[in-house]
């Protein structure tokens, strides 16, 4: 097997984690993670305290990143995005046709990454992440991940690049896709 270059968003380091047990940190020639789940931040950002407080109470009430309607769409996409983007209804419509088979996939991948389960990142970081050279992209202003986990990651891997996005939300793909792409190859090319 050729290495990898292994770019996760928003994934629980379980995932990488059973990807090295099984193929061997040779297996991973550069690690990408875009605002990782799985630390304590020094701020937690609303959404994360709202899933939280859903967490306690075992309320079960819509989770604005797994929309079924147009409205919730729309708040995933405020949340989600710095700049939403203004794209018309039909496009909208298909987007959520072609989202909704796969809400409860959506629901248990939420569940690994923001429930007390997912929160092993932190205590891995040395390990796990020591294995391959590492890039880390924070997004200043995500309402969905607090920026104030780049510096428990810098804090913890000194040696990892850190790359903070300015004026881009959760949904870096969405809003700045030339920008991290070429942060990503600058990082390889280096």
């Amino acid at each position: 097997m050729s290495p990898l270059l292994w770019s996760s968003r928003t994934l629980p380091v379980s995932l990488y984690e059973k990807f090295l047990l099984r193929f061997g940190p040779q297996s991973i020639q550069t690690l990408f993670l875009l605002s990782p789940v799985g630390l304590v931040y020094p701020t937690e950002s609303k959404f994360i305290s709202r899933l939280r407080e859903m967490e306690k109470t075992n309320k079960q009430e819509s989770i604005p990143l797994i929309p079924s309607t147009l409205h919730e769409l729309d708040t995933m996409m405020k949340l989600c995005c710095h700049n939403p983007p203004n794209l018309p209804r039909q496009i909208l419509r298909g987007f959520l046709a072609n989202r909704i088979p796969d809400n409860d996939f959506y629901k248990e991948g939420q569940s690994l990454c923001f429930y007390p389960q997912s929160r092993s990142l932190q205590s891995h970081l040395k390990g796990i992440l020591s294995q391959a050279p590492c890039q880390v992209f924070w997004l200043f202003v995500s309402q969905v991940l607090d920026v104030s986990g780049a510096a428990v990651i810098q804090k913890e891997l000194p040696l990892c690049q850190v790359d903070i996005l300015d004026d881009c939300g959760h949904s870096v793909a969405l809003e700045r896709p030339g920008s991290i792409a070429k942060l990503m190859m600058d990082f390889v090319m280096s």
